[in-house]
């Protein structure tokens, strides 16, 4: 074969590397923290008060199982970067759905804002919003390495 006739394949850039391992770190703290509050481990929860504590131990397993998808898809996710694998903006955009479906529930339909009080109950809505945007962040550098072929 040719090199005309070969397909073309994009360098992938280095700030998609730098990405990749922003994107692999973080998402790996969500699976720590999704692994650490189920197993109920006393030193990560030691912060929380006894109803704070029955309130995250007393999720439905629906909800328990959508976390976890969320979070360990984002970290599957994170991980297909460096396979530069297209797949990695579906895993990320199931991912994003996943935490958004948890998100809705969590201060739509239940009491968390009372229960976390109002500086904590706060701040878990900001640090939602946080995970939200990184979420969007990393699935739309995806896209781009999608449209820029170095993703295939």
């Amino acid at each position: 074969m040719s090199d005309a006739a070969a397909p073309k394949t994009r360098k992938t850039p280095v700030w998609f590397w730098i990405v990749a391992v922003l994107a692999t770190l973080w998402n790996f703290g969500g699976v720590f923290d999704y692994v650490m509050t189920q197993l109920g481990i006393d030193w990560y929860l030691a912060g929380f008060t006894e109803e704070q504590l029955a309130f995250f131990t007393g999720f439905p397993a629906w909800y328990v199982a959508i976390w976890a998808s969320a979070v360990h898809l984002a970290f599957i996710a994170s991980l297909a970067m460096f396979l530069r694998t297209r797949l990695t903006a579906s895993l990320f955009l199931a991912a994003l759905v996943l935490f958004i479906i948890n998100t809705v529930y969590l201060y739509g339909f239940t009491p968390a804002m009372a229960i976390m009080g109002t500086v904590m109950g706060t701040g878990g809505l900001v640090f939602s919003a946080f995970i939200f945007l990184t979420l969007v962040a990393f699935w739309q550098v995806c896209r781009i390495g999608v449209r820029q072929g170095f993703l295939r």
